[in-house]
């Protein structure tokens, strides 16, 4: 008998191939792609890692120095630029950078634009007690308390 030659692959060990779309390094093109990703894709970013590329992109967006970055990641200046832009952030780094951009993408949602957004994350609010909000999200509860905020907005409380 002869060996007709198939066209199959040979079965590979190991982990499977990654066929997952990649991750836009543009600041624009990532925040779109990332509000459109489903919950099980938005964990599968998270456990995998955020890179820092990623990070910049978000910096960019929130046009934060990287002082005002370090401290709302709760990590020093050194530590964001020591990392290469192709590697990627432990699993709690990512979970707290993900955090800082549904915020994000929810106060889009809220205020519809970008410069209004970022005008109010800046400017002190008295309900904050005079303080901006963008100074308190380096802690879960003013995360939780600017969120808060913002769906109070979003709802007519003001």
């Amino acid at each position: 008998m002869e060996d007709t030659p198939t066209n199959e692959e040979p079965r590979r060990r190991g982990r499977p191939l990654k066929t997952e779309r990649q991750i836009p390094d543009y600041p624009e093109d990532f925040i779109s792609y990332y509000r459109n990703l489903s919950f099980i894709e938005r964990e599968k970013i998270i456990r995998t890692g955020i890179t820092k590329r990623q990070l910049v992109c978000l910096k960019e967006i929130l046009k934060f120095d990287y002082d005002t970055l370090a401290a709302t990641m709760g990590v020093t200046t050194r530590t964001l630029f020591l990392r290469k832009l192709d590697q990627t952030f432990s699993r709690m780094m990512s979970d707290r950078i993900a955090i800082l951009l549904e915020l994000y993408c929810y106060g889009l949602d809220v205020f519809g634009e970008h410069e209004l957004l970022l005008e109010w994350l800046t400017t002190p609010n008295e309900t904050l007690l005079d303080q901006r909000p963008i100074d308190i999200l380096n802690t879960h509860p003013g995360v939780l308390e600017v969120r808060k905020r913002l769906h109070r907005l979003c709802i007519g409380q003001f």
